[in-house]
């Protein structure tokens, strides 16, 4: 199942929650904004004539002032939901069945490996990842290239996946660094999903 695939089924559950989110910031705002202009009002209907162009200026500010904290609620309010999205991506990966997982993670493999690379799995994949090597064996046949790897007894110090070593270089293969590798990617298609009317 492809990483759009799991955004597309993020994107439906989240939407509901975006439009809330939306329309909450938009009524604040308002009322934001009603109050200063109240305030406004009150320093004009009070100011001598002499501080009209202060009071003015005053309610001026304060209605830009409560635009752009609206603003960056509702920014901050969409950047939530986006993450979110992103974890839930990483989380229905680390769910798929057994064997497509061993798939996924020795696909990973075939991509990041030197050569000469230990393979270490995570103590929480041991099980589901035990046919880890015939996978990789067959995912580099099907790619046509060979990799000499040594898959380790020791357990990788990661929560899911494998780690890879080899020259003094490390590399992760594993839900989490498959959504963070292709971050900036998955937020612009979390984003577009989740706010298409956004979209410039």
């Amino acid at each position: 199942m492809a990483l759009a695939d799991i955004i597309g089924r993020i994107e439906s559950d989240a939407g509901a929650e975006a439009r809330a989110l939306t329309d909450g910031a938009t009524a604040k705002a308002e009322a934001i904004m009603a109050e200063a202009k109240r305030e406004g009002e009150r320093y004009r209907e009070h100011a001598l004539h002499d501080t009209r162009r202060d009071a003015e200026s005053r309610a001026a500010t304060l209605l830009a002032n409560a635009r752009l904290a609206a603003r960056d609620e509702l920014l901050a309010g969409k950047r939530t939901l986006v993450e979110r999205a992103l974890r839930q991506a990483e989380e229905r990966l680390a769910a798929f069945d057994d064997a497509t997982y061993t798939r996924v993670i020795a696909s990973g493999i075939i991509r990041t490996a030197r050569g000469g690379d230990v393979v270490r799995v995570a103590e929480a994949d041991r099980k589901r990842l035990a046919g880890l090597r015939a996978a990789v064996d067959a995912a580099a046949a099907e790619a046509g290239c060979t990799l000499d790897l040594v898959f380790s007894d020791t357990a990788a110090d990661i929560s899911h996946g494998v780690t890879l070593k080899a020259d003094r270089v490390s590399a992760e293969v594993s839900p989490d660094s498959m959504v963070s590798g292709r971050h900036d990617e998955l937020m612009a298609v979390a984003t577009a999903g989740l706010f298409p009317a956004e979209e410039a």
